[in-house]
């Protein structure tokens, strides 16, 4: 019942994390399930012949159960890593596009006091002309 991957970077990163755990707890189970089928599989010889199709039936639920499990394991990793990455894609794209916005911030709070004279007024213009192109790019990008 475990959650579905999440796309948010440190709660993808941490899902990742349980997993891994779980992995290794199913993998410590290994043995059991390989010690099972073995002693199944002698008990079949030395049993009455009602009892071999119980036996059988049983180990044979048993390792569906089992290899259900691994399954299900295997593709919730693959989610997960999945996710991993579209998240870690999209925390990148954020992370660029929010530095250069700080940096607009700045630019334009340097640039705030306009100028009387018309010389002054035209580089000023000019620049901010450059900065709405620039704007526009970003803008365009998303």
């Amino acid at each position: 019942m475990a959650q579905p991957p999440s796309l948010i970077l440190d709660t993808v990163l941490f899902q990742i994390d349980e997993h891994k755990v779980f992995v290794n707890e199913v993998n410590t189970h290994r043995e059991q399930v390989l010690a099972l089928e073995k002693a199944g599989s002698q008990l079949r010889f030395a049993s009455l012949k009602q009892d071999v199709v119980l036996i059988k039936n049983l180990l044979l639920s048993v390792q569906a159960r089992w290899d259900k499990l691994v399954q299900r394991s295997l593709d919730r990793g693959r989610h997960l890593d999945e996710a991993r990455k579209r998240a870690k894609q999209f925390h990148e794209a954020w992370r660029k596009l929010t530095d250069w916005l700080e940096e607009a911030e700045k630019r334009l709070d340097s640039e705030l006091e306009i100028s009387n004279e018309p010389d002054k007024i035209k580089v000023q213009l000019a620049k901010h002309k450059e900065f709405q192109k620039a704007l526009g790019f970003e803008a365009a990008g998303l």
